[in-house]
């Protein structure tokens, strides 16, 4: 993974442990380090977010078929339980992504890592 990609994953990780545990707010692509590095707001087209690594995951742009949608969906129809439930959910799913062996230390002391 190049080092801009690594650096946009940590900081999309510190995102979501600020929404899944303090209730940070998400503002879908305007706060998403990954989108900011892989996704043109202006310009819809086939190629974005070629080289996210969602997208490597997922095969889809957008966040499609990634956790991120079940979020989107709770936000519009979910309680507050199921909406922290499903920022976790995308949380532990953005840690997968992550090289074996990298973490991502977080401000309140937590240590989030991939492991074999």
């Amino acid at each position: 993974m190049k080092k801009g990609t690594l650096k946009a994953l940590k900081k999309s990780i510190q995102k979501w442990h600020g929404i899944a545990y303090y209730d940070e707010e998400d503002q879908g692509a305007g706060n998403c380090a990954l989108c900011d590095l892989f996704f043109d707001q202006l310009a819809f087209s086939f190629t974005d977010c070629d080289e996210c690594p969602v997208k490597d995951e997922t095969h889809r742009s957008y966040c499609d078929c990634s956790p991120y949608i079940d979020f989107v969906f709770a936000e519009e129809n979910g309680t507050k339980e199921a909406l922290r439930l499903a920022a976790v959910k995308e949380l532990k799913f953005l840690v997968t992504l992550l090289p074996l062996g990298e973490s991502v230390e977080m401000d309140d002391g937590w240590v989030w890592y991939r492991s074999a």
